[in-house]
């Protein structure tokens, strides 16, 4: 019982500080990131802001600009580095693309192969259609990183309307919190 209050207060005081200091509002070179997304579970993140040392696993929040918008309006995503410059992306396309996942995600049409983990590309997210990043064996460019969300599936670099992330992009590498 002492152990459910304990949670209850840190949950309270995290609530209360991130109300405070504000959603993802810098506090001299860290904040607090609160996301909305379900592309990484965690909804809580500390972020180390300026920092951009980068490396395979990390999480960083990154700059995005969703061209398929007409506003030059950006927003920042939390996602973990996949790839980096210099490695392979292996496509392997599927014979027969599997059925519809749901009517909000499309079918499994490729598997993306970088240093032996795998993404899986659908052709439909959030009830859009999506182009895959590509369709033939590519190598992640200099002062680029592909990135994605840990909770399938997720819009990010496995799509063109997402692409890489560059390292101008990346504000911070991010710590869950919980």
């Amino acid at each position: 019982m002492k152990l459910v209050k304990l949670i209850d207060k840190k949950a309270a005081l995290v609530v209360l500080l991130v109300y405070v200091v504000g959603f993802g509002y810098p506090y001299a070179s860290h904040f607090f990131k609160y996301n909305i997304s379900d592309s990484v579970p965690q909804k809580f993140w500390f972020v180390d802001y300026g920092n951009k040392s980068a490396i395979k696993n990390n999480y960083i929040v990154a700059k995005f600009h969703d061209p398929r918008t007409e506003t030059s309006s950006f927003e920042f995503v939390i996602k973990q580095i996949g790839g980096v410059a210099g490695d392979v992306i292996t496509v392997e396309t599927m014979i027969k693309p599997s059925k519809m996942v749901s009517n909000r995600v499309g079918r499994h049409v490729m598997t993306y192969w970088i240093n032996g983990e795998s993404f899986p590309v659908y052709d439909m997210l959030s009830g859009y259609e999506f182009h895959p990043l590509t369709v033939t064996n590519l190598t992640i460019p200099k002062g680029c990183f592909f990135v994605h969300g840990t909770h399938q599936p997720s819009f990010d670099s496995r799509y063109k309307e997402f692409g890489f992330i560059c390292e101008s992009q990346i504000e911070g590498i991010a710590q869950p919190f919980f």
